[in-house]
């Protein structure tokens, strides 16, 4: 039978690349984790490390072991949280990974009153870029993820959580016709409407002034004075919002839409914690 912990010690230390580094994240000792990944080579019966000195590396055994197990841990901590749930104790871990400007501007105000009424559960959340979130969820490292605008046909569950528009924000007074603008480096469909819809207004191509990581370095940018920023109108009402200004929309049509949502492996299901979670959410 694999234990768990033995489990979680080898994913960490794959994770990681380093049997130290994985001891000092999980307060334990280096020779727990050695002993962890001997644990499991003899249940497993193969060799899960190249054991090269100075160098930690997983054979083709060890990197099939570390995708499953991170799915295990996963399905464990859904099955504890759910056994909490059944005997109505409001006890367990919340994880899940999400883009930064949800994580930097919706999650703290939520995480700060979903743990004020449920203070046994505790919360681990993840950061990275579209691609990372969508990987993460695919290979069951992540119960489930937070994202914006999801349009590919994946095989996911999904599920709506909140639906809003892009905004002009400026940090002043400031002509949508003049700009410049202040835009995401993100690839994205909103990015070319948007300079679809100036060209046919003003019969010129957009003025940028800058391209940003993120969008809400972007309305910190235009709260500075250095463009116009088009952005989810939450990260416009959680960042800067006292030095920011909404700009009416000067184009043809309503504002570009956006949507929030949930999405996790079609063959797993969500935890009693996120489920609280999630009925909960709000952008």
């Amino acid at each position: 039978m694999l234990s768990l912990a033995y489990l979680q010690y080898f994913a960490k230390a794959a994770e990681l690349a380093s049997i130290a580094r994985a001891a000092a994240v999980l307060h334990v000792t280096p020779s727990a984790i050695s002993q962890a990944i001997m644990a499991l080579e003899r249940e497993l019966d193969t060799t899960l490390t190249t054991h090269q000195r100075n160098r930690f590396a997983l054979t083709a055994s060890g990197k099939l072991l570390a995708e499953r197990a991170q799915a295990l841990l996963v399905l464990a901590g859904n099955v504890r949280n759910d056994i909490h749930a059944a005997q109505g104790r409001a006890l367990g871990e919340l994880a899940f990974m999400t883009q930064q400007s949800i994580a930097s501007t919706v999650v703290p105000p939520l995480l700060a009153s979903f743990g004020k009424r449920h203070p046994g559960i505790r919360t681990t959340v993840q950061i990275g870029v579209r691609e990372q979130v969508l990987d993460a969820v695919h290979k069951g490292t992540t119960p489930f993820g937070i994202m914006v605008d999801l349009r590919e046909e994946l095989p996911l569950a999904r599920r709506p959580l909140h639906a809003g528009h892009y905004a002009l924000v400026a940090g002043g007074a400031a002509d949508p016709r003049e700009g410049p603008y202040l835009l995401s480096d993100l690839k994205t469909p909103e990015v070319d409407t948007l300079r679809a819809l100036y060209l046919a207004k003003y019969k010129r191509e957009l003025p940028v002034a800058m391209t940003l990581k993120s969008w809400s370095v972007c309305a910190e940018m235009a709260a500075a004075r250095l463009g116009i920023a088009f952005v989810p109108d939450y990260v416009a009402r959680r960042i800067a919002r006292a030095k920011l200004r909404a700009l009416a929309w000067p184009f043809k049509g309503p504002p570009v839409p956006y949507a929030i949502q949930a999405v996790w492996r079609k063959d797993g299901e969500l935890c009693a914690c996120a489920e609280r979670f999630l009925a909960e959410f709000r952008a």
